[in-house]
């Protein structure tokens, strides 16, 4: 696929649920760089940053060919992705409560309005 900016691509990833794999290609012809120096890469990180997206892995790719995830931190996806990093109670409870699905369930009470 191809993005034409990097605010393009945070769309893409707010249209995918707050998570998306991409190609670092893809990212850096979104970002405008011919090549993915390590000033680039700075750049980039910066920039997504200011986005408000995240990316695993936590070192930035420096092959066009390699994959990153992209996340908004603060959508289930996001969050489901820090727990799972995060040791600890706390994030083992949200993580069994994903994996149980009661959480989808809690969401389609809300919306139908039975507690």
């Amino acid at each position: 696929m191809s993005y034409g900016s990097l605010e393009e691509l945070r769309d893409a990833v707010q249209e995918h649920a707050g998570v998306l794999t991409v190609l670092v290609a893809e990212i850096r012809d979104a970002y405008g760089a011919e090549r993915l120096g390590s000033r680039v890469r700075d750049e980039i990180i910066g920039k997504l940053k200011s986005l408000a997206l995240m990316h695993r892995p936590r070192r930035f790719p420096s092959y066009q060919e390699d994959q990153v995830r992209l996340f908004i931190e603060d959508s289930p996806a996001g969050r489901l992705i820090l727990d799972v990093e995060n040791l600890g109670s706390p994030s083992d409870k949200r993580i069994r409560t994903a994996a149980s699905g009661e959480e989808v369930m809690q969401h389609i009470r809300e919306l139908i309005g039975a507690n």
